[in-house]
């Protein structure tokens, strides 16, 4: 117990077994109101008793800094690090690693630290190399010379450097050569023909990716950043050009980055390359990438507020999406972010807003000296995330690909077939390989297809039970067995029906040109011996008096094959529902004037009740709903 000898006003000396100190409080005390839980803060403070306008006052940073450090050194060393993953504080390091970005050049320059220390791969793939030239020749010369431009074209672009004899004695670092390929994108029109660097493949036991941390999850949720873009009228979409290109490699990180090529040439020794930029196949390429964009719109975000904001928030990789009121505020956004993004080293490659006039990048480009402009004519349906949208109508729709041609680099041989060549198209020996294939290329992550996407699980359900066996040696290979030709029916009906789809249109933008005050959001949810489901709308009053509602999302989930009562499937629905009221609440802009649920009698009556009334599934599904 600690006694007091003096007081003076509030402020008092305290005397223990360890010696004096001063409680209470005084002006030259100047402690902030803290709330910390589990965190211990202790500040002293000494001096001479008399008189009190001589106290000196030490430092609080330094005496809580050396007290971490006094606590760490005097640890029994058996607890881990704590390690937040994505803290702010400033000493934990993006992913756990030591990361570290500075701006240079108008660039960002990122060194990646290693979760051990790498050893030197002094091994050339020569023979990978060699194996590569004669395939691509194999296929054409035409085709073969197109990687060859891919190659000259990024060391002309400064992404990679030619390395000299004398560079690569000098170097006494950890060195490693990464093999590379192409991959064919015959759906773009800047590069159908790409080159990837593998970082992933391994030598004598070493992988290059096997050295990186991979860094935490930095990247936005894909569905919050696609229901932000559905708020307002004016949509605008950017894609920023080669964005790993624009964060540069430290000398050191280089070396771990050569590759060799020779010009499709036979006859000479191999010329040795490093790149110098952020490769799409490391490890943790995506966390670097995107902190380094995210670094650039926080040190301009006093300059450009709404474009920081709206780059932080609302990309997603390379794509900026994001909703305005009017044209001309889309259009002002668009420069401001060109210009924040430039001092980065981030080029934007073009803009497109939706209606019905021609728009584009008015900012001249810094690297090519022209402005890019963009014709919405050229660019009739637009791939969002995934989604694909109407910019002149404003419209979400889909496109069915249903195609049973073999693969060459993941891209289909053959052409897709019409719904009227389903019955002569669809192969004899159907396997659940070839469906489930097809049934993966609908991409529909806001549920705008649930009713076919359900129909197709409850299909695969289907397949995956009568395939179902005991045997251990077939079950790797039962996704290649041909189904039974009532399966093979029920599915050719199920693609004939696919088609269907492509009648429907959404509207992307979920607010009425008419809509007067703030929205209602109205959530359905149910569940069947089948499957259970939830959907939201949002309700808009009009000008005119009336109402709209536009679908904003829908989610559901197969039921599982143990039979369960159709109570608690549609409690399942409930707590679904729950969690999707949570992400609209917290993602969106709006404020809603008012949540409805819509659930049935007997999933109400057991949200209603304590949940210590039920067994634990119905009461942790009656907790979570509330």
């Amino acid at each position: 117990m600690s006694n007091k000898e003096e007081q003076i006003g509030n402020l008092q000396l305290m005397r223990n077994q360890f010696g004096y100190c001063i409680h209470g409080s005084h002006p030259l005390l100047e402690v902030p109101k803290l709330s910390n839980h589990g965190i211990v803060r202790i500040y002293w403070a000494s001096g001479k008793i008399n008189p009190l306008n001589d106290i000196h006052v030490l430092d609080r940073d330094s005496i809580k800094d050396k007290l971490d450090s006094l606590f760490d050194i005097e640890g029994p060393g058996k607890q881990t690090t704590l390690k937040c993953g994505s803290c702010k504080c400033g000493k934990c390091a993006i992913g756990q690693s030591q990361h570290s970005i500075r701006e240079e050049r108008e660039l960002h320059i990122i060194k990646s630290g290693m979760t051990h220390d790498e050893e030197s791969q002094q091994w050339i793939p020569y023979q990978d190399l060699d194996l590569l030239k004669k395939r691509l020749l194999r296929n054409s010369l035409e085709y073969a010379s197109a990687y060859d431009e891919q190659i000259m074209d990024i060391v002309k672009r400064g992404i990679a450097r030619k390395l000299t004899k004398e560079e690569m004695e000098i170097h006494s670092g950890p060195v490693h050569n990464i093999p590379h390929h192409e991959v064919l994108k015959p759906e773009s029109k800047s590069t159908p023909l790409r080159i990837v660097f593998n970082s992933s493949s391994s030598y004598m036991g070493h992988t290059l990716n096997d050295y990186w941390a991979k860094g935490s999850n930095v990247i936005n949720d894909l569905l919050a950043v696609l229901i932000r873009f559905r708020q307002e009228s004016i949509a605008l979409a950017g894609d920023i050009s080669k964005m790993y290109n624009a964060i540069r490699l430290s000398p050191l990180d280089q070396h771990t980055h050569r590759f060799v090529w020779r010009n499709l040439e036979t006859h000479r020794d191999s010329d040795h390359y490093a790149l110098l930029t952020v490769t799409f196949g490391d490890r943790p390429s995506g966390a670097i990438s995107t902190f380094a964009l995210h670094q650039t719109a926080k040190m301009y975000q006093h300059i450009y507020p709404d474009a920081s904001k709206m780059v932080i928030r609302n990309s997603y990789v390379d794509d900026i999406l994001q909703s305005v009121e009017s044209v001309d505020n889309a259009r002002l956004i668009t420069q401001q972010t060109e210009k924040m993004l430039a001092y980065g080293g981030f080029r934007i490659k073009h803009w497109i807003i939706s209606g019905n006039e021609k728009c584009g990048s008015t900012l001249q480009s810094q690297y090519s000296g022209e402005s890019v402009e963009v014709d919405l004519d050229e660019f009739a349906h637009e791939q969002i995330l995934g989604m694909r949208w109407d910019p002149k109508q404003d419209l979400f729709d889909f496109k069915v690909k249903i195609n049973f041609s073999p693969k060459y680099k993941n891209v289909r041989k053959g052409e897709n077939i019409t719904k009227s060549q389903i019955e002569s198209s669809v192969p004899t020996s159907l396997t659940p390989r070839m469906v489930l294939s097809q049934v993966a290329s609908v991409y529909d992550p806001l549920g705008l297809a649930t009713p076919y996407t359900l129909a197709a699980k409850v299909l695969m359900r289907k397949l995956c039970i009568e395939n179902n066996t005991n045997d251990k040696t077939i079950v790797n290979s039962r996704w290649d067995y041909a189904m039974s030709a009532e399966s093979r029916l029920e599915w050719m009906d199920f693609f004939k029906e696919l088609f269907d789809i492509e009648q429907l249109k959404f509207h992307k933008c979920l607010k009425p040109d008419n809509a007067v005050g703030d929205p209602m959001l109205v959530i359905f949810s149910d569940g069947s011996k089948l499957a259970y489901g939830t959907c939201a709308y949002v309700r808009w009053g009009t000008a005119h008096g009336g109402f709209e509602s536009r679908l904003v999302i829908a989610k559901n989930r197969i039921a599982p094959t143990k039979q369960m009562s159709v109570p608690r499937l549609e409690l399942c629905g409930a707590v679904l529902a729950a969690r999707i009221r949570q992400k609209l609440v917290e993602e969106m802009d709006y404020k809603f004037s008012r949540v409805t649920h819509s659930r049935f009698d007997d999933c109400w009556a057991q949200i209603q009740r304590e949940s210590y009334g039920f067994g634990t599934f119905v009461a942790k599904g009656s907790r979570n709903s509330k």
